[in-house]
């Protein structure tokens, strides 16, 4: 089926039912895995003849497709005090759960001459270490993530150590599975 000729039909880039006067609707066809096509008239009624068409996206790893999650958690770093070699936890998720680490924004202030670098670690495995403006402070904001970093285990803590000595404020956020 090719567009129609009319210069609205066009610019919405739609197709039109045929003696239909209204403006053009955007549509997608989506199929389930075994390649059956989902359409209202086939997907479960609800409780009140409502139809609904459930819908998740998914991003491709390299290795599978994984559904994108949004973050939900955001965990405030505020001041806390981290000697050199010593992690903190910043990150405890709920019992049973993984936390999965989406994104961050950490400062850190050191003495002169220290490096600012700071090293996160899902429980005692280092996940990144990352350089912060430690001269005065200043947030450091993550690399685009993506879906994150699931932590290898439930019940594991996400923790936050520093090269030198150090004050570090800021967030991290993700989302608990």
């Amino acid at each position: 089926m090719a567009l129609p000729s009319t210069l609205n039909d066009r610019i919405h880039q739609s197709f039109v039912e045929l003696g239909s006067t209204s403006i053009p609707a955007q549509r997608a066809l989506l199929y389930a895995a075994d390649g059956t096509a989902l359409l209202a008239s086939n997907v479960g009624d609800g409780a009140d003849g409502s139809k609904s068409l459930p819908i998740a996206l998914y991003g491709w790893t390299g290795a599978s497709w994984d559904k994108l999650r949004t973050p939900n958690v955001i965990k405030t770093i505020a001041g806390v005090a981290v000697t050199a070699g010593t992690p903190q936890s910043i990150w405890t998720p709920v019992g049973g759960k993984k936390f999965r680490l989406m994104g961050y924004s950490i400062g850190i202030s050191v003495g002169a001459g220290s490096a600012a670098v700071f090293i996160l670690k899902d429980n005692t495995a280092e996940i990144l270490r990352d350089i912060a403006n430690g001269a005065n402070g200043l947030g450091k904001a993550s690399p685009l993530l993506g879906n994150g970093y699931l932590s290898a285990a439930a019940d594991q803590v996400l923790k936050l150590d520093t090269l030198a000595s150090a004050t570090v404020q800021g967030f991290v956020f993700g989302c608990e599975e």
